[in-house]
């Protein structure tokens, strides 16, 4: 995860576009299998003889904070670097993961991610007398699988998992989710890639996010509500990314998530904010 100005600090939803949640990992633009990327674009040129990778910056329009209508333009940097076959490490916006597998199909390895809390600038007068929330820092595990589409030649098709716990005693709490991707290759300049996916969160993480103490009812007017675990949210997002050269590429991408239940029905997010949440971005690549 990259260190953001102040506003990024505004929003969980960073992660969730690059990373979340799983996301998530294969949404970004550069990720992809070394065999789909050898027969589907021109080869990232290599550090040495072990070393390749790719870096991509652009600007990114999302919620203010998690359930938040109202919205804010973020930074977007994301990197990958590969060594060997199939191992990589890679970062995407505030969440990063390395696979240390060298074996076709089959990623597993550590993961790590950055919720955003909210500060005292955000646009909701009520939500910012329920205090302020630190950034926590989580720390976890994620798995994938990569198998070739039946549908079209040289897609592929992405099943993933991720379960991380933070590490900062901000929330005290779990989250994990599971996605499936689509990537098709269309051309030697042209990939798209649709995401969805299902999150799952904790009783600490919901209620740090989504309750309304009876103290923070009384200073905000919103109704005191506890929230507790269960799934969180929906999550649907499409990238599309067209290779200029060898080197360089354009991407764009737009995402929506559906808050769930509870967490749709908390006045933090039904009064002040909004259960559609979207997002959108361009960005350029670069490949070394």
């Amino acid at each position: 995860m990259a260190a953001f100005p102040p506003i990024a600090k505004r929003s969980h939803l960073v992660a969730w576009v690059f990373g979340s949640l799983a996301l998530a990992a294969s949404n970004s633009v550069w990720a992809q299998s070394s065999s789909v990327a050898e027969s589907s674009q021109s080869p990232a040129i290599s550090v040495g003889r072990e070393w390749s990778g790719r870096v991509g910056v652009g600007v990114l329009s999302i919620p203010e904070y998690e359930g938040a209508s109202q919205m804010a333009p973020v930074p977007l940097i994301a990197g990958e670097a590969r060594w060997g076959d199939r191992r990589y490490i890679a970062v995407e916006g505030p969440s990063g993961r390395m696979n240390l597998l060298d074996q076709s199909g089959l990623e597993f390895g550590p993961a790590f991610n950055i919720t955003f809390g909210r500060d005292k600038n955000i646009d909701s007068k009520k939500v910012r007398l329920l205090g302020e929330i630190d950034d926590a820092v989580e720390l976890g595990a994620f798995v994938a699988y990569e198998i070739g589409s039946t549908m079209r030649e040289g897609d592929t098709i992405r099943l993933a998992g991720e379960v991380l716990a933070d590490a900062t005693d901000v929330h005290g709490g779990v989250l994990a989710d599971v996605s499936a991707t689509y990537t098709a290759f269309i051309g030697e300049r042209w990939r798209v890639s649709s995401s969805a996916s299902l999150s799952f969160v904790s009783d600490e993480y919901a209620d740090t996010y989504f309750s309304v103490t009876p103290k923070g009812s009384a200073l905000s007017g919103l109704k005191a509500t506890k929230v507790e675990a269960g799934a969180k949210d929906f999550s649907l997002s499409a990238n599309v990314s067209y290779g200029l050269n060898d080197r360089w590429s354009l991407f764009g991408l737009v995402g929506y998530s559906r808050l769930l239940g509870d967490f749709a029905d908390s006045p933090i997010v039904a009064v002040e904010g909004d259960e559609n949440q979207f997002s959108a971005g361009i960005g350029v690549g670069w490949r070394f």
